[in-house]
């Protein structure tokens, strides 16, 4: 390394020992390319994908498909790919940003971010079913003066009852978005409408969580105590909405959260921030019950990636696992674990440097997890081969 810029030396050492993390972890998991989407049947997949009892995987693409509007697809364990729905049609929405949920009939519920797609700002956005029988039905239209606000960034999930319970990034009473339920009937109800009081969350983004005595639970890009770190919220059955955490502007917590949280059966609430942390790339934090927050992991961007934006989820031992959107040993996004003991390690690595960009890059979007905890996911760009450039691809890691 004679005559090599010093920053540059220590920036390559830096690579060179994470990549040697990774490599030497114990029990490697296999890396999978299941598909590679190309413009024409999606483009640009920002969200975790969803499996069924037969490995059936679910999920949206941003743009692309028909209208270049955004896709909802169906790949099957084969490696075939169906177009569940194109939003093709006057009125469907555009650009799906969340993640799906599907009812114990095989129906399918999302949620599209915008009307009109391409670089236009967000003016409505829908909420959307996918019957088992292939039907694409428009539930709901948001509006930027609709009482339930607009642009969903979050998807729905839903209870036994068949009612379903999201939030809207923006409009509302203040204009912060809001959360609302929507019953089998068509009637939709603001639950709590975000900016309330000065310290409330503002902008929530990513899908609920729901404990079994019916309490919601979810994050809020903006807002809180110091009005920009966001925050996690509850929202009691009886509509009570009250801040468990409010991020703040100092070393070490996390700042701006913008996935979902994942909650376990002791009332633990696990998520990540986007950015904060010791290096100011993001972090995995949990809220105990009492609201106590344990910072589990910070980023540092060249070792371990940076910028997480998705939800967490977590095998049947309590192990975490979520991606980062960028940087990492490759350059372009990790996929991560946090064992039960707080041991982490990155399983895989998307990579620009190596110039590997058949994989894919950027996984924006979290994971899913089956029974033998295999994982799947989604990069938002590029896959393919030279010559025939590809637009985001779905890919699975491999259990130990």
């Amino acid at each position: 390394m004679v005559g090599m810029p010093l920053k540059k030396t220590f920036l390559l050492l830096y690579v060179s020992l994470a990549a040697c993390m990774t490599a030497c972890g114990a029990q490697a998991r296999r890396f999978e390319l299941l598909y590679t989407f190309h413009g024409a049947d999606g483009n640009g997949p920002v969200v975790s994908p969803i499996l069924d009892d037969q490995g059936n995987l679910y999920g949206t693409t941003r743009s692309g498909g028909a209208a270049d509007k955004g896709t909802v697809f169906k790949l099957a364990p084969d490696g075939n790919l169906t177009a569940l729905a194109d939003f093709a049609r006057h009125g469907s929405g555009a650009e799906p940003l969340a993640s799906l949920w599907r009812d114990a009939h095989g129906n399918l519920f999302g949620t599209t971010w915008n009307d009109r797609g391409g670089r236009h700002p967000p003016s409505g956005g829908t909420l959307f079913e996918i019957t088992a029988s292939g039907r694409e039905k428009t539930l709901h239209r948001f509006a930027p003066f609709d009482p339930a606000g607009y642009s969903p960034e979050g998807g729905v999930i839903g209870d036994a009852q068949g009612n379903l319970y999201g939030a809207t990034m923006l409009g509302g009473t203040y204009g912060y978005g809001v959360a609302y339920k929507f019953a089998p009937d068509g009637m939709m109800t603001v639950l709590h409408a975000f900016g309330a009081t000065a310290d409330d969350g503002r902008q929530p983004v990513g899908s609920l969580a729901m404990d079994a005595a019916g309490n919601l639970y979810g994050a809020t890009t903006q807002g809180g105590a110091q009005l920009a770190g966001g925050a996690v919220f509850k929202i009691a059955p009886d509509g009570t909405e009250s801040i468990v955490h409010s991020f703040f502007v100092l070393p070490g917590d996390g700042l701006t959260p913008y996935g979902g949280v994942l909650l376990d059966a002791a009332g633990n609430i696990y998520g990540t921030t986007m950015l904060g942390g010791r290096d100011f790339d993001g972090t995995v934090y949990k809220l105990a019950p009492d609201g106590t927050e344990t910072i589990l992991h910070s980023f540092s961007k060249y070792l371990d990636g940076a910028q997480p934006m998705c939800s967490l989820v977590a095998d049947a031992k309590g192990n975490l696992y979520g991606s980062t959107s960028s940087f990492g040993p490759g350059d372009s996004g990790t996929v991560f674990e946090i064992a039960r003991d707080g041991t982490f390690r990155t399983l895989h690595s998307f990579d620009t440097i190596g110039r590997h960009f058949r994989n894919g890059i950027w996984p924006v979007g979290g994971l899913a997890i089956d029974a033998a905890g295999n994982l799947y996911g989604t990069t938002s760009w590029d896959g393919g081969t030279p010559g025939n450039h590809g637009y985001g691809t779905v890919f699975k890691i491999s259990a130990r």
